[in-house]
């Protein structure tokens, strides 16, 4: 027997030398000393230690959390079939836990010598994570590569993080010359693996274990924000402002939209930030997959809403596409759902982004917002046309119909007659009034509906 202990101490410092890069990733993702390996023993041959994946579990941030890593060290991180079975353990662990999965990904594909053996287990796990979305977060970190049908992880999480330099493709450039752009897969790059992991463990940090959702905690903290009424913030930085601590956790950006997770008052919520320009179809869908995400999980909704209207320069369809999808994403929701119109909101997007058409529970704008129908140029190129035809100084006549339509059909209280804004409020009152609205609703509860499988058009 004591030979055994000799034999299982030469066997996990071997196991730790040629682990070591798994290893060391798992060790910024966890707490210390908290990390215990699962099935360290199993492998296909006697020299892949470990198969080339470290898996387990332990706490990040004092909750519990299951992930694996890939060994870039043995056959390239190359996936097989029993790193395949060690994989499918933890999916199927953790749901029963009901708690994270983090897949660390650095794999050039699957191990072509093991044929459809690997393959077919692939395509197992790919099952594992489509059955556990929704049920529980789903984060892929690529630190290295993630090539071939090993690229399908990422696409299948709810949130995926890699390096600047890291390569996510289906096809190879062997095969195919100008490799498409990975678009919104990657949901945040990174210059250093330090910054990646330190982002998961903060992204964790606001995340429920699972879709029974999180808890409500007390904070007390300023809630009049006095420089909203004095100057004008990005997406980004206005998300910052009105978080507690200044605490906001940015998942994804793009020219028109800021997405991400705050919390007002100890209350999780997803954060919707648009930046006053058009939304393309692109962006729209991008915030669709987030509402639905956050839907799945009992998060709260609250979209910071300054659009321009739609682009008019996005192909057709696509922009159709992605209306449709946000529009669909706002009505199926049943958590709570606060709009702050802020600087403007201007034609169709009135309908459809967090409306109380679409089921929006709160609706507040600023004071200081424009809203309507149509922008002040657009409706007095149109109405006006005639006028400017004589007109001595066209210019001048210009500025006043502008200044009048503003003052008439874009004023925010026009909106507020209709019901279709709960209330008006200083820029400053933005984090109050959303800290009181999700008190509110903390017990809300939709009634129920007709029973159907799923909508008949999946968008």
């Amino acid at each position: 027997m004591a030979q055994n202990i000799v034999k299982l101490s030469e066997k996990r410092s071997e196991i730790e030398k040629n682990t070591s890069t798994a290893a060391k990733r798992l060790s910024m993702l966890f707490d210390a000393d908290t990390f215990v390996e699962i099935n360290p023993f199993m492998t296909s041959h006697p020299e892949l230690t470990s198969d080339g994946l470290v898996c387990g579990y332990g706490t990040v941030n004092g909750s519990p959390v299951f992930a694996y890593a890939q060994e870039p060290s043995v056959l390239g991180g190359a996936f097989g079939r029993v790193q395949g079975e060690k994989i499918k353990a933890v999916y199927k662990k953790a749901c029963r836990m009901g708690v994270p999965v983090i897949a660390v990904l650095d794999s050039k594909g699957v191990r072509l010598d093991e044929g459809m053996e690997s393959f077919s287990v692939l395509g197992e796990i790919y099952n594992e994570l489509s059955a556990s979305s929704g049920v529980i977060p789903q984060i892929s970190i690529v630190s290295g590569s993630a090539m071939g049908s090993m690229a399908v992880i990422p696409a299948l999480s709810d949130f995926s993080l890699a390096l600047e330099s890291s390569k996510v493709f289906m096809f190879s450039p062997e095969t195919k010359e100008n490799k498409a752009s990975e678009g919104s897969l990657i949901n945040k790059r990174f210059e250093t693996e330090e910054e990646m992991f330190a982002f998961a463990r903060k992204l964790l940090s606001f995340l429920p274990a699972n879709n029974a959702g999180a808890g409500f905690s007390e904070f007390s903290g300023e809630t009049y924000i006095s420089e909203l009424n004095e100057n004008v913030y990005s997406a980004s930085d206005l998300c910052g402002l009105i978080s507690d601590n200044n605490d906001f956790a940015q998942t994804c950006s793009d020219d028109c939209l800021t997405i991400g997770f705050s919390r007002f008052g100890g209350q999780c919520a997803a954060v919707i930030a648009f930046s006053g320009k058009e939304a393309d179809g692109k962006s729209l869908s991008k915030a669709a997959e987030f509402v639905s995400f956050a839907d799945a999980f009992a998060i709260p909704v609250v979209t910071l809403t300054n659009l321009a209207g739609y682009s008019t320069e996005d192909d057709e369809a696509d922009l159709m596409k992605g209306i449709s999808k946000i529009t669909s994403a706002f009505s199926k929701a049943t958590v709570p759902k606060i709009n702050i119109i802020t600087e403007k909101l201007i034609g169709a997007p009135l309908l459809s982004i967090n409306s109380k058409m679409t089921g929006a529970d709160m609706v507040y704008v600023w004071a200081t917002a424009e809203t309507g129908l149509m922008s002040s140029e657009a409706a007095v190129n149109v109405m006006d046309a005639d006028s400017f035809k004589n007109a001595g100084d066209i210019e001048a006549l210009k500025m006043k119909k502008l200044s009048e339509y503003r003052e008439s059909k874009l004023d925010p209280f026009e909106l507020a007659k209709t019901g279709l804004a709960d209330d008006i409020i200083e820029p400053a009152e933005t984090r109050a009034a959303i800290i009181s609205a999700l008190r509110l609703l903390y017990t809300k509860a939709e009634a129920a509906k007709p029973y159907r499988k799923h909508s008949a058009k999946e968008i």
